[in-house]
């Protein structure tokens, strides 16, 4: 098929899948045949990420999705500590979600690393509007069902024209991990703009104020510290 012809013999393969949507503010929205993101109908469109109809859905995609690609690595929940910020009366239940799926894997797939991505720069104080006791207690509630320390980073520099990137981010981001047992730490995304870019999806509109030479800056930084 063409995932799998689309993938060459000596390369590792990493997958990573979400319960939660792509503004990580509710349950993952419909995908179907006709089409991807549309709302959740009824009684989906009602349920908790811990009812029991979503827990079995998601194992059982978590299942699929396993061994159609076969993974070297996969992650089963993206930028997961922003569902504490957007929406922390169902962080809960997302921890309980998580906690079984993980589980439930850990006994049919024990030797596969299975993690869940969090964003860097809400784990350190001050680098962005999150709330730094809430999301420290995100990372306490969620160490036990992930492998990894695994970071999404698209800097929040990028939005202050002529910002300097702090040359301790990484330190600083990665100093948390102390909180993780000493997992391994991987970044599994990240990003910066080479020019002025806006973001409409967004409410309000973000502007990432980008440009070449701050891109090199970053991922010289990026690579110097990996």
């Amino acid at each position: 098929n063409y995932h799998e012809r689309q993938m060459p013999a000596r390369h590792e393969v990493y997958v990573a899948i979400s319960p939660n949507n792509s503004m990580r503010d509710g349950l993952g929205l419909l995908w179907n045949e006709t089409g991807d993101n549309q709302p959740l109908t009824t009684p989906w469109s009602g349920y908790a990420f811990n009812h029991a109809d979503v827990k079995a859905a998601y194992l059982n995609y978590c299942r699929s999705v396993i061994n159609y690609f076969n993974p070297d690595y996969i992650a089963i929940g993206v930028e997961v500590n922003l569902v504490k910020q957007f929406i922390p009366t169902q962080w809960a239940a997302y921890v309980d979600l998580q906690s079984e799926t993980y589980d439930a894997l850990e006994i049919e797939y024990p030797d596969l690393p299975k993690f869940v991505t969090l964003t860097g720069i809400d784990l350190v104080e001050g680098y962005s509007n999150s709330n730094h006791t809430d999301q420290m207690a995100a990372l306490t509630d969620i160490m036990d069902y992930t492998d990894y320390y695994a970071i999404s980073l698209h800097p929040f520099f990028a939005e202050v024209p002529g910002a300097a990137i702090p040359l301790d981010m990484f330190e600083k981001i990665f100093a948390s991990s102390l909180n993780m047992d000493a997992k391994p730490v991987c970044i599994t995304e990240t990003s910066f703009p080479a020019q002025r870019l806006s973001m409409t999806a967004y409410d309000p509109d973000i502007t990432l104020a980008g440009t070449a030479a701050k891109q090199k800056e970053y991922f010289t930084l990026l690579l110097n510290e990996a």
